[in-house]
């Protein structure tokens, strides 16, 4: 179940399910915003680090976010590279995770990202 953080006006918060969210939304007096609490791009790429899944990421300012995953041998990435058309990189990385867990679903990154997703 996703979450969300619920800001009140005195600096005070409250998490709770996002699917409760709208409820409070509706109060409009005491709520500041609503804010995802979601995975940082850097938590993501640490947890595939440290399962010692071989990656090359790369992108061209106007072209998107491309990845490779694999074995390395000489600094060559075996396997395809994968282009997400995604400029956006926090998507791009989501995109990233998702087939690293599938690639890999016994790895640590994988059974570490069904458990956020």
């Amino acid at each position: 179940m996703s979450k969300v953080i619920i800001v009140y006006s005195d600096g005070s918060y409250k998490e709770v399910d996002s699917k409760d969210s709208r409820t409070y939304e509706q109060d409009l007096d005491w709520l500041v915003t609503c804010i995802p609490n979601s995975l940082s791009v850097g938590e993501i790429l640490q947890h595939i680090y440290d399962s010692e899944i071989h990656l090359k990421i790369d992108w061209m300012w106007d072209g998107g976010f491309d990845y490779s995953i694999g074995s390395t041998c000489d600094n060559y990435i075996q396997g395809n590279t994968t282009s997400t058309g995604e400029t956006n990189i926090e998507k791009g990385v989501e995109v990233m995770a998702k087939d690293i867990a599938k690639q890999y679903p016994k790895s640590t990154f994988a059974k570490w990202w069904s458990s956020k997703k």
